[in-house]
């Protein structure tokens, strides 16, 4: 009897512990064309950006032909993306003097 008490008193503060999801709002799912507004950017940049070869892949939902993009999503991937590398400098060579 006193085992059951136990896992019945482990199942209890087992469920206590479960992770909650926060509701999913429809209103919260942005158009294509919206991210690229915001982003002061072309469609076709944000495109390119959702492309499984690019090496960081902006969130996106795929509703059949519809891409939906959740607006705290990416401004997170904003952030980790950051400015990537630098380039290399530019420098001119000069001719040597004969």
């Amino acid at each position: 009897m006193a085992v059951r008490t136990k896992n019945a008193a482990a199942v209890a503060s087992n469920s206590s512990l479960t992770l909650t999801q926060p509701a999913f709002n429809p209103s919260d799912l942005l158009p294509i064309e919206e991210v690229a507004k915001r982003l002061h950017r072309e469609v076709s940049w944000v495109r390119e950006k959702i492309r499984r070869r690019c090496p960081n892949p902006m969130p996106v939902y795929s509703l059949g032909r519809h891409l939906l993009f959740e607006w705290s999503s990416v401004c997170a991937w904003i952030r980790e993306t950051g400015r990537g590398q630098a380039h290399m400098k530019h420098h001119r060579t000069r001719k040597k003097a004969a």
